[in-house]
């Protein structure tokens, strides 16, 4: 009975100790777009509101991004913005064009590959920036 107390407390202090370590992930999947937040913003010349972020895989998004198909099986990153944004207002934005949403992808190289404006956002933003 006493080495099963010991056990348990043992066991519970590890646990504990566990908890306390520090991590490098926000726990995620798009933790390592993180790096992709300041490419898009200086994409967008700093102007509006972030939206969210979003990790995916650029092969799922040749069909309708065709600039990403090259990337292959390498994961890209959406970062979205919404204002109201006019031509001119996004860099590399593949038309030029007035609308509320402005979706920018990078690369793992933290490359932007398109920017597009858009009234309506394509995918599900999860991670709020």
């Amino acid at each position: 009975m006493r080495r099963t107390i010991v056990r348990l407390l043992l066991a519970a202090a590890v646990a504990s100790l566990a908890a306390c370590t520090p991590r490098n992930s926000l726990g995620t999947g798009s933790t390592a777009c993180i790096k992709a937040i300041p490419v898009a913003a200086a994409e967008v010349h700093h102007k509006g509101k972030p939206e969210g972020v979003r990790t995916v895989r650029a092969a799922s998004l040749a069909n309708r991004i065709p600039e990403v198909a090259p990337l292959g099986r390498q994961d890209v990153c959406l970062v979205a913005f919404s204002d109201d944004f006019q031509p001119g207002d996004v860099t590399h934005a593949k038309v030029q064009r007035a609308g509320r949403y402005a979706l920018v992808c990078v690369d793992t190289y933290q490359r932007v590959v398109v920017s597009y404006v858009v009234d309506r956002l394509p995918l599900r933003f999860r991670h709020q920036v």
